[in-house]
Parts: structure tokens; C-alpha cells; sequence
């Protein structure tokens, strides 16, 4: 082994242990042993619910990689010596869990989920901390963690002011003890105007919400676009690709992305650089060594 090289270990189970030699995949290692699954599936649901998209934990397992690469530069930078890391999909789902399995080895229990049966939910004690229906079907995400500070503008918002002086909600005591009615009313307001309509209304508003939107809506948000998270790339065939970015940009300034290789796309080349001849890479691809 090459003394100043840094080397990345990414495992499905970790280094040690006797599950170490294994192989896993984000959907059993990362979403479902380390608690994801049963963390967002209703216990009356009729199968565990699956990662929201493709390689959902591999990407958090790679940014944790790339974290991990550049303290271990840094250190080798300032000792001289290198690193040995170990990443592991049992790891980045613990730490994806870490809040949720923290509190229950304090106090040996787990955080319910509420039954579909009991359809939409907000928080006990908080009518603005919840998703609510609109006509149309569609959802929209409150998450007013300081109620009483929103509880008026938010009724102004629906054209619902008298709520905001209403002897049951008129502070915000009175707001979390009557929480479930005043919840109640909430849900029957926003299912009179449509997902647009609501998007539209609350652009105003001074609290924190979010449409509750599929994946073709999020790489088309304009917020998101603003901000350069969305780039494009040009493929092999010449043609431009939309692809979302590293989250991490530097100097406010989107990172620039390339395609990556086809396969075997480059060999030539870096054979040449390494000062192979042309015969000696043709003998090297008829003996199987290249391709």
C-alpha cells in the first residue's frame, strides 16, 4: 500500500463485527434495519413503506464519503500522515436516525406513528404543524413550531380572521389546548380552495410551509432553480441533460458538471500517458488485462 495514499472503506455493515464480510443495499442496510421504514409506515398500513427514490441512502453515504476525504486531506496536510476511513450504509442510517434512536436507548421506547385510519394528524397540541388536503387532492405541508406567533396572519391568509379572536384560540395556551378543534376547522378551510390556489395565497405568509410535491415538481421548483441546483450537462450523444447538483456550492457560484465516462472510454488515453505504445495496449486488451 502507497504510505501517503488516504483509503476509503465503504462498507454495508462496517469494518468489525460479524455481519462485516456481508453485502448490502441502502433499501435493507440503510432504510430498513437502521429504522427509516418503520420510522414513516403507519402500524395499519399493509406493507412497510419503501425509500422515497433511488439510491436515497447511497447518496448520503457518498456525501458522508466525500466529508470524510477532505478532513482526511486536511490532517495529512497538517501531520504529514494519511488516513484509513470507514463509511459504512449501517453507519449514514444510524446517523439519518441518530434523533429518533438517541431518544429511544433514553427511554427504551419508540416515537408512534399514527394509524392510517385515523386520517390527516397534526401535532397534539399544534393545529399549524401538520399536512392538510386541499379540493383537489393534493397536500400542503404547515410547520408553525411557534403557533400563537403565526395563529393570526395565518387565519387572515384563509379569510378566516374571527378565528384568531376567537375565545378558544385567542391565545396560544388556549390554541394548544383546543388544538384538535382548531385543527379540525383548518382541515375543512383548506379543502375549499385548490393546491394552486393555496401555493398562490401563501406566498405571503410569514410562517414556514411547503407544497407537498412529487419529484417531477421538485426539479422544476423555481426556488430551487434559483439558486443554481439544477444544472445542465451535455451527454455523449450531444445532447443537454438537467441533473441536480451537489448541494455544497462555493462562493455562491453552482458547481459546473461533466458526464461521466462510457465505459472503457478513456483507456487509451490513459494508457498513453502512462507511456504505453499503441501495440503494447492492443496486446494488453487481447490478453484480457484491459478492455
Amino acid at each position: 500500500a502507497n504510505p501517503a495514499i488516504i483509503y476509503v472503506r465503504a462498507t454495508a455493515f462496517g469494518h468489525k463485527g460479524p455481519e462485516a464480510s456481508q453485502g448490502g443495499f441502502d433499501s435493507n442496510v440503510f432504510w430498513a434495519r437502521m429504522g427509516s421504514g418503520v420510522g414513516v409506515t403507519p402500524p395499519d398500513s399493509s406493507r412497510t413503506l419503501s425509500m422515497p427514490g433511488p439510491a436515497y441512502g447511497d447518496t448520503i453515504g457518498g456525501m458522508t464519503i466525500a466529508g470524510g476525504i477532505a478532513a482526511a486531506l486536511f490532517s495529512r496536510a497538517q501531520t504529514g500522515e494519511p488516513s484509513v476511513l470507514d463509511v459504512s450504509l449501517l453507519s449514514v442510517g444510524a446517523w439519518a436516525m441518530g434523533l429518533a434512536i438517541d431518544i429511544s436507548l433514553l427511554t427504551g421506547s419508540t416515537r408512534p406513528v399514527a394509524p392510517l385510519i385515523d386520517g390527516p394528524v397534526t401535532a397534539p397540541t399544534n393545529p399549524l404543524a401538520g399536512d392538510y388536503l386541499t379540493s383537489d387532492g393534493r397536500w400542503i405541508n404547515i410547520s408553525f413550531l411557534q403557533p400563537g406567533r403565526y395563529w393570526r396572519d395565518f387565519c387572515e391568509h384563509i379569510d378566516r380572521s374571527d378565528l384568531a379572536d376567537d375565545a378558544r384560540f385567542d391565545t396560544a395556551e388556549r390554541l394548544m389546548a383546543n388544538a384538535k378543534e382548531a385543527a379540525e376547522i383548518l382541515r375543512g378551510e383548506l379543502a375549499g380552495r385548490t393546491f394552486t390556489e393555496w401555493i398562490e395565497i401563501f406566498r405571503t405568509l410569514q410562517g414556514q410551509w411547503a407544497p407537498v410535491q412529487n419529484s417531477l415538481e421538485a426539479g422544476r421548483d423555481e426556488q430551487l432553480r434559483a439558486n443554481g441546483y439544477i444544472v445542465t450537462i451535455e451527454d455523449a450523444d450531444g445532447h443537454p441533460r438537467e441533473l441536480v447538483a451537489n448541494p455544497v456550492q462555493f462562493d455562491e457560484t453552482p458547481p459546473v458538471l461533466s458526464r461521466a465516462p462510457q465505459f472503457a472510454e478513456h483507456t487509451d488515453e490513459l494508457l498513453h500517458e502512462l507511456g504505453y505504445s499503441q501495440d503494447e495496449i492492443i496486446n494488453l486488451k487481447i490478453e484480457g488485462v484491459v478492455t
